[in-house]
């Protein structure tokens, strides 16, 4: 009877039982649909903390391009500046020169605590050098190097083969560049001088003797030129001296004695020259090189004889 269709129980179950089958496909089709909701939720949120993030970025690049741009122009500042600062200061160093040379002297005028060369005041390191290039054919020399030599424009320590410190001449060398001539006694107004060499030259006459004046030397090279007399006895007062190089010219006597007094001598070459004798002292000085002629050398006294 139950199963009848107009039985009241039948028509209580399915009135039941529909709506529960409506109720489940709706429920389930809400589910489905929030969870889409929910996904494309999340995926616009990632889409926008990128964007975010990405903006973030452009923004910190652009940060930084800015910062180095600055830091660009500044080293660019900072480095004109010293260049116009360095030209500035040898555009005075120049113009100082300049005025040092602008005394007259000659015909009864002096230069004072200067040195009077063809008729110009000179400083004494300037004159020097002057007068080395005048009497050794200066304008015939033979490398590039003898640029701004004898300028009065520009400064001596700016001349080829010399080097300066704190713009006193420490350093010459013009060796093998056609020195032709004697070498002046006004070299010895270089005192600071450390370094000096003139080797392979056609330098000839004797060596003045007020190159005893250079107390600061420690490398002192003539050798392979024509030069003639004796060794100066003044040399002794070169207590600094370490190398000293006579070789192959055309000196003569005896070796001087007061080479002991050079306490920090550890080279001596005289080879291949004209002289007598070189001293037992000498040879208690126990150097590192003696070089020379095979008849000066006794008792193992030179290390290389000739």
């Amino acid at each position: 009877p139950n199963s009848h269709p107009l039985s009241p129980s039948f028509r209580s179950t399915k009135m039941i039982a529909m709506p529960t089958k409506v109720i489940s496909i709706d429920t389930s089709e809400l589910q489905s649909t929030g969870m889409d909701n929910s996904k494309v939720h999340a995926r616009d949120g990632v889409l926008r903390d990128a964007s975010s993030r990405n903006r973030r970025m452009r923004c910190l690049f652009g940060i930084l391009v800015v910062i180095l741009l600055l830091v660009v122009v500044i080293i660019a500042v900072v480095l004109s500046q010293g260049r116009d600062d360095n030209d500035s200061n040898k555009h005075d160093d120049n113009d100082n020169h300049s005025k040092e040379h602008d005394d007259k002297c000659g015909s009864g005028t002096s230069c004072s605590s200067k040195v009077c060369i063809d008729g110009v005041c000179f400083s004494e390191q300037a004159a020097a050098l002057m007068s080395l290039y005048k009497s050794t054919d200066g304008p015939n020399w033979d490398t590039g190097t003898t640029m701004n030599w004898a300028s009065l424009n520009i400064n001596e320590c700016e001349w080829g083969g010399v080097t300066c410190t704190n713009k006193k001449v420490t350093k010459l060398s013009r060796g093998a560049d056609n020195l032709n001539g004697v070498i002046p006694t006004e070299l010895g107004l270089l005192t600071e001088l450390t370094f000096l060499n003139l080797y392979g030259n056609k330098l000839i006459g004797p060596i003045p003797s007020t190159l005893g004046s250079l107390s600061k030397l420690v490398f002192f090279n003539m050798g392979f030129n024509e030069l003639t007399g004796r060794i100066p006895t003044e040399f002794g007062r070169l207590t600094s001296l370490q190398r000293l190089w006579l070789y192959s010219n055309n000196l003569t006597g005896v070796v001087p004695a007061q080479i002991t007094s050079m306490a920090d001598l550890e080279t001596l070459c005289v080879q291949k020259n004209n002289l007598d004798r070189i001293p037992t002292e000498i040879c208690g000085m126990d150097l590192s090189n003696l070089w020379a002629d095979c008849s000066l050398c006794s008792s193992g006294c030179c290390s290389v004889c000739f």
